[in-house]
Formats: C-alpha cells, structure tokens, sequence
C-alpha cells in the first residue's frame, strides 16, 4: 500500500499520472472525493470491484455509485429522458452533492446495478472530471470504511491496514477530514423523485 500526502490541487503531473496508471492496472485507490474519502477503481475492472468488496468485506450484490466526467457518459451506460436531464441539470447548480438512480442499459459489470438501476454522480470537482475524462469510462466510488462500520480516519490509514491480508493499493491523504458527508441519493429512473438518502 502506497500512500501520498498532498491535497489533490497541489498533485504534480507525475503523481495524477501514478493515480491514472494505478487505476488502468485494475488496482483500488482511497481519495477524497467532492463529499467523502472513498474507495475507487476503474468500473469495468471486475477484479478491482472485487477487491474493494474483500476490502470491505461487503456483500458483492450491493451496488456501488459511479462517478461520471458528464451527462454524456452518464448517458452511454443508463438512460436519461429530457425531464431526468432537466432535474439533474437544475440539482447540480445547488452547493449539494447529489448521486441519482437511472435505468441502466445493461452495459457496465452487473456488480454495479441493482435491480436493473444505476446510482450515478457528476462530482463538483474539477480534479475528478479531468481524471474520468482522461480514463475514458465511470469510476467506481463507495465510502472509505469496512461494511457497516463508521468512516476509517484518513490519519490513521497505515494502522487500520498493517495486519490485513485486503488493502487499497494507493492512498492519497488530502489531510481533510472535516465537514465530509456522502452525497444525497435520489430515484429519477421512473421520472418522479424518490429520496434514498438526504
């Protein structure tokens, strides 16, 4: 397990590209998204989404949120009418991070669906956006913690890991912590609203 201490704008060129290339070899990072620290990986890496399940010790039929450069990717992989374009147009100009559920077109690994649906997420980080794009595809995101346990401290990253046999392969500790919270979830995929989580 590698870790890196640097808050991801002051990243130089060399360690974005180590992030990108980790991220081609199928490999699992931890970086603070646009809400909170989370594991990562390349969505059509199988071998990666099931590490982060044995890293998590997380049942693998559970779904994951995706993380997408635009409304044009989020639209190669699930279906988006122009009301569900408006809504999720409109909901990005508020300050809150929100992921929404879509009708999935059945082109992505079936470990992140669930019941033929997609949570998907255009972060409000220009970091991510530039990341994606230069990936080509969705990152795979979910929270930074072990399965039904609260959120694992950043700093302490290298205790938590020392003994156990699944771990992330990079770190990047952005030293932040603070007023972190997972994004809103919302159901659009049957064009009306329905909140998951707040």
């Amino acid at each position: 397990m590698e870790i890196v201490k640097k808050n991801l704008k002051d990243l130089n060129n060399e360690e974005i590209k180590k992030i990108i290339s980790f991220l081609k070899k199928q490999k699992v990072i931890v970086i603070k998204t646009d809400t909170i620290y989370g594991y990562s990986c390349l969505s059509s890496s199988q071998k990666a989404i099931e590490k982060i399940g044995k890293i998590k010790r997380r049942n693998l039929s559970k779904s994951y949120i995706l993380l997408v450069s635009s409304l044009a990717m989020a639209s190669k992989y699930s279906y988006i009418n122009q009301w569900q374009r408006q809504k999720i147009s409109e909901f990005r100009q508020s300050k809150k991070a929100i992921s929404f559920i879509l009708k999935s077109k059945n082109k992505l690994n079936k470990n992140l669906e669930k019941r033929g649906s997609l949570a998907m997420r255009l972060p409000k980080n220009d970091f991510f956006i530039k990341i994606i794009k230069r990936l080509g595809e969705p990152l795979v995101s979910t929270s930074f913690n072990f399965s039904g346990q609260d959120p694992i401290a950043i700093a302490k990253v290298e205790e938590v890991f020392k003994n156990k046999k699944y771990k992330p392969d990079l770190v990047i500790d952005s030293n932040k912590s603070r007023n972190s919270k997972a994004s809103s979830l919302i159901d659009i995929s049957q064009n009306q609203f329905k909140i998951l989580r707040k």
